[in-house]
């Protein structure tokens, strides 16, 4: 890999980041984020979703229920 195409590894996001890399609407982050089930720091106006947390979040999701049927 040559040092211009070095891959940065992103560690926050802003809430329409968080958003846009978990492929859910900016609405649903703003519900976890009331609800306490994401967690964010703040660092003046803006808020600040650590990839740590946006991970562990989608990790606690229910799992998608089976519709097979037997």
């Amino acid at each position: 890999m040559r040092n211009n195409e070095a891959q940065i590894t992103k560690v926050a996001h802003s809430p329409r980041s968080a958003a846009a890399a978990a492929h859910i609407g900016v609405n649903a982050i703003y519900n976890a984020l009331n609800s306490g089930s994401l967690k964010a720091k703040k660092l003046g106006n803006r808020t600040i979703i650590t990839d740590e947390d946006l991970r562990q979040f989608l990790v606690s999701l229910p799992d998608y229920p089976s519709q097979q049927t037997t």
